[in-house]
């Protein structure tokens, strides 16, 4: 099976606002005066992900708990990455 990106139009819109939810908490916890790590972060986009049933190809649900946490990492790397270079 060939994969297509486009197959992800339908789910970019929600990773791009965890992505920014997790810019916001960055700034918010580092506001707070605490240390602030990609693992910290990913713990929160963990909690926002709570009942979000992505959907490709018609599958549904798209992840099990060990996709979902690798997601929540990988997004909050991003974001942590993001916050870090400005």
């Amino acid at each position: 099976m060939r994969f297509s990106p486009a197959v992800l139009i339908g789910v970019l819109p929600k990773l791009g606002e965890l992505i920014g939810d997790a810019m916001e908490q960055y700034g918010v916890l580092r506001a707070m005066g605490a240390e602030v790590n990609a693992d910290l972060l990913g713990a929160f986009v963990l909690t926002k992900m709570d009942g979000w049933s992505p959907q490709v190809l018609g599958r549904m649900p798209l992840h099990d708990e060990g996709t979902r946490q690798a997601c929540a990492r990988f997004l909050s790397g991003v974001a942590f990455n993001l916050v870090r270079g400005s």
